[in-house]
């Protein structure tokens, strides 16, 4: 169940373009890398570090695996 906190989280996730759009893609697309993302979304890895830093730290992605020292990560938000 997600409580005020969590909402309070989310809502700050998506008042970031760049947060939000991490994830929507991960959500469309399934596990990705920092560069995969990078190219789908057309802005650079420097970019998409931070932001993607800041969304694991909160719990709203993950790194879903790690392959010859790229990780994969992936949205981990609720269902409902």
């Amino acid at each position: 169940m997600i409580n005020n906190k969590n909402y309070k989280i989310l809502i700050d996730a998506f008042r970031s373009h760049t947060k939000l759009s991490i994830i929507m893609i991960l959500t469309q697309k399934g596990k990705m890398t920092v560069t995969q993302m990078s190219k789908f979304l057309g802005t650079t890895r420097s970019n998409l570090y931070q932001a993607v830093s800041e969304l694991t730290s909160l719990d709203i992605i993950e790194i879903a695996e790690i392959k010859s020292r790229k990780k994969l990560y992936r949205e981990i938000l609720p269902d409902q």
